[in-house]
């Protein structure tokens, strides 16, 4: 199990692979937990391709390393985020290119109607909690990037799809699906050559 690594960039959303991190410009602040932040560990999830559909809304608490001059800061600008989705795991991890995950638009530290979660009790340095909430740009929220630049998107299904109306307004919402398909929740059934 991987354990996703986060940094952020108050300047620039570009990625400049040097080897080892995306670049000068951005900080490592922490990690995802990923069995506590499980709604949000589905993005990162299907940017990977290992699942077709996303939960819940676009934040996470970031397990913040306490070293960290940004997650001690008290006032935190707009800034953009990388996830790292092999984290430490990657030079082990058999086919696993360098990828991030950068947020299509600046993210926000604010609050959140749910409680930070715990941190596991065994843990010897406590992790500060940190609650990150992602913007949509045009639907889209992370944008997967590789060394070589932008791979793809994931986009946010509430605000793709939510009736049949919409279906008709933005046909590009269903790049991909090929034959019937019943949408989740809607009851429409479309035909869609690919």
């Amino acid at each position: 199990m991987t354990t996703p690594q986060v940094w952020v960039s108050t300047t620039s959303p570009q990625i400049d692979y040097d080897g080892q991190t995306p670049g000068e410009h951005w900080e490592l602040v922490g990690a995802i937990n990923t069995s506590q932040e499980s709604d949000f560990h589905t993005y990162i999830q299907v940017l990977l391709g290992l699942r077709r559909t996303i939960r819940g809304r676009p934040e996470f608490y970031l397990d913040g390393d306490p070293d960290s001059g940004w997650v001690q800061a008290t006032d935190r600008k707009p800034f953009w985020v990388a996830i790292d989705p092999w984290g430490d795991m990657r030079p082990h991890i058999h086919g696993a290119r360098p990828t991030y995950f950068v947020s299509s638009a600046q993210a926000v530290v604010t609050s959140m109607t749910r409680r930070p979660p715990e941190p596991h009790p065994g843990l010897t340095v406590k992790p500060i909690k940190v609650p990150i909430r992602l913007k949509r740009t045009n639907g889209d929220v992370l944008t997967k990037m590789g060394a070589r630049g932008r791979l793809t998107r994931v986009r946010d299904p509430l605000q793709q799809i939510t009736t049949s109306e919409s279906i008709v307004r933005n046909p590009s919402a269903l790049s991909g699906v090929i034959g019937l398909r019943k949408l989740a929740r809607s009851g429409v059934w479309i035909r869609h050559a690919a």
